[in-house]
């Protein structure tokens, strides 16, 4: 039995369950599917679909967590931030900011549908950072910012053109979808520079 809080009459408690089930329940082939999609712009009705669940974002998130901390630990100087610690601090506050620039800019856009976008996102900067890892040691940035442009440009482009067709305002659609690419792409250079490459440091003090 799931473990659901049951909160008002029995009838809301029955679609709070359905909903949880709904998020989670997701079978390993269709989270595949899902994490294949994230690389693949909406240009038509099949790729246009918001796949809402937190299965797959919650995976995307442990396996970045769980790989940039090994980077990390290879590093001989670190920041003062773990892995662990930013990745919690941007999965918390990425989305609810987010949603609420959507909703200034009159999105139809909701909360899970946001949070499922992103964390599917992450994809992008796992493929980035292994294969930047495993060719080079993070060690060649050339070979890191072409790996960036390729895959974590189509995550971004798809989380940023999803969000733009919810948007009925022109000029929010571009203030919004460019703040939203700009985060996730610096998320991204943040990680390989402050946790994956082994000489890159900030400064000579506080490490």
């Amino acid at each position: 039995m799931s473990s659901v809080i049951f909160i008002g009459s029995p009838h809301k408690s029955k679609r709070q369950e359905v909903c949880l089930k709904q998020l989670f329940l997701v079978s390993p082939y269709e989270i595949l599917i899902r994490i294949i999609r994230s690389f693949v712009p909406p240009y038509n009705n099949k790729y246009q679909k918001v796949h809402v669940d937190l299965l797959g974002p919650l995976l995307g998130f442990v396996i970045l967590t769980a790989f940039v901390t090994y980077g990390n630990s290879l590093k001989l100087l670190r920041v003062n931030i773990t892995p662990v610690e930013f990745l919690c601090i941007y999965s918390f506050f990425m989305p609810i900011i987010c949603y609420l620039l959507t909703r200034l800019a009159q999105s139809s856009i909701t909360l899970y549908e946001t949070v499922s976008l992103i964390g599917y996102a992450y994809y992008g900067h796992v493929v980035t950072l292994v294969f930047s890892f495993i060719c080079f040691q993070e060690e060649n940035n050339f070979f890191f910012f072409v790996c960036l442009i390729i895959f974590g440009g189509l995550s971004t482009l798809r989380l940023t053109m999803v969000i733009l067709g919810t948007i009925p305002i022109p000029a929010a659609r571009l203030l919004v979808c460019t703040t939203i690419s700009i985060f996730n792409i610096l998320c991204l250079v943040f990680l390989h520079f402050a946790f994956m490459h082994k000489t890159f440091v900030y400064s000579n003090s506080d490490l």
